[in-house]
């Protein structure tokens, strides 16, 4: 499993949003669903053999559709179910840089911020802002704000910082530009929890929706006919059901399940919406 150095983070859960403390009473975090909970929860009832004799009920083969439902939910959601290190590079925008910088990564929410840098089109480090700087508190907005502990940035030498600490600032503000394209570079880690290895019990909930869909899908195209009949030597027997019909509820459940929870989750992590300047 990754080990990600942290140079700034919230302090707070990611979920419950800004939690500090919880009182432990119920569970509302856990380890990434495993095969056994996939069944107990989502697949009571379903008959995980085929009429050509495969089977599904096997932890190897329902780790891969756990796995299938993990990356359909990311995309759904914009997301990474787990914790990840991502690298943007952001643009100077005069009008965001007055108000206290006010970035903001392609992901959220932000779990912790490794290094915010001015970075040149050749990869070299110009400027490195000090963590003490970072203002974490909106992080779960995905928005990054600096406030410089300092009276000015141009009069403090910064470690990490190549020549004057306020160089490549003063630079921008004495020539008026307005917007300079992938101006600062943020690495910062991304996900729905961060806990090594757990995700929210809600976030679990999706991706067995998602798998469950999947699997009793294809169990009511193999269950098509819903009648037979044999008939030997004068004898008959025939047997009706509901074929791939008696699939139909409980997909329909899943299906709207599905729908209510990316919904709650979008609001919940605040991906809704996309903010931007003009």
């Amino acid at each position: 499993m990754a080990e990600f150095k942290v140079n700034k983070e919230n302090g707070t859960d990611a979920y419950p949003v800004h939690a500090e403390e919880t009182s432990g009473l119920f569970k509302r975090c856990e380890p990434l669903l495993t095969p056994k909970r996939l069944k107990s929860r989502f697949l009571k009832g379903i008959p995980l053999t085929f009429r050509d004799g495969s089977t599904l009920d096997d932890d190897e083969l329902l780790k891969d559709r756990i796995n299938l439902a993990m990356n359909e939910l990311e995309i759904a959601l914009n997301v990474t179910v787990t914790k990840e290190l991502f690298k943007d590079k952001l643009p100077f925008d005069r009008s965001f840089y007055k108000h206290y910088m006010h970035l903001r990564p392609e992901k959220r929410p932000i779990l912790s911020i490794e290094s915010l840098a001015i970075v040149s089109a050749d990869n070299q480090n110009i400027f490195n802002i000090p963590p003490e700087w970072i203002e974490t508190a909106n992080f779960n907005k995905g928005q990054v704000n600096v406030i410089p502990l300092l009276a000015s940035y141009g009069v403090n030498r910064v470690e990490g910082a190549q020549g004057n600490a306020g160089i490549a600032f003063l630079s921008i503000l004495e020539n008026s530009y307005h917007f300079v394209p992938a101006y600062w570079q943020v690495r910062y880690t991304h996900g729905l929890s961060n806990k090594e290895g757990h995700v929210p019990l809600v976030v679990n909930q999706l991706i067995g929706v998602y798998a469950a869909i999947d699997i009793i899908s294809e169990k009511a195209a193999d269950d098509a006919y819903n009648s037979t009949s044999i008939s030997q030597d004068g004898i008959s027997q025939s047997r009706s059901s509901a074929g791939a019909a008696k699939y139909k509820p409980r997909l329909e459940d899943l299906e709207k399940k599905k729908a209510e929870l990316i919904k709650k989750l979008k609001q919940q992590f605040k991906l809704t919406y996309f903010i931007s300047n003009i």
